[in-house]
């Protein structure tokens, strides 16, 4: 699953070509959500992807993420910082990841439990292989609820804004 606009930044026309040699190797298929008509390859990855979706409302997207073995994205080159929401809501469903923003969770344990990190050099050819072999290894959904659900977001906030406190009198 590749969620997000149909252009270059999310490295989409990797996922094609790694998808598109492991065909030979394994059975999938390749889902795109996301894609805008003024994205400047969308009418390209429309054709190319079998399963291309324009966006889709957010209520929706539970039906994408719970169909999917795996979700992918491979910046070419981040320019934000930490994980992004629809990674951490295909994370929410159990899908492992696949993707070099995972490196924002800072914490090797919590990477390898979450999906796969592609380094300089990984192939995403290479890392989606790896995800199919292990695909049972992962628990992403542990990941998101140990750290990133409300409460536990609600519970950093107070502390920090507390310390805050204490650090003003």
């Amino acid at each position: 699953l590749y969620v997000g606009r149909f252009n270059l930044d999310k490295g989409l026309d990797l996922i094609v070509k790694a998808v598109s040699r492991l065909k030979y190797k394994y059975d999938l298929e390749l889902v795109a959500v996301g894609g805008l008509p003024h994205d400047p390859f969308f009418n390209y990855f429309m054709k190319k992807i079998k399963y291309s979706f324009t966006r889709t409302p957010f209520n929706k997207m539970i039906l994408f993420y719970n169909a999917a073995d795996m979700a992918v994205w491979f910046w070419r080159e981040w320019r934000y910082g930490g994980p992004s929401i629809a990674m951490l809501e295909a994370m929410s469903c159990n899908v492992p990841v696949i993707s070099n923003t995972l490196v924002h969770l800072h914490n090797r344990h919590l990477i390898e439990m979450s999906g796969f990190l592609p380094k300089a050099g990984d192939s995403l050819y290479n890392a989606i292989s790896y995800v199919i072999d292990n695909i049972h290894s992962f628990k992403p959904r542990t990941v998101v609820e140990q750290h990133y659900s409300w409460n536990i977001i609600v519970e950093k906030t107070l502390r920090d804004y507390y310390s805050l406190w204490d650090g003003a009198r």
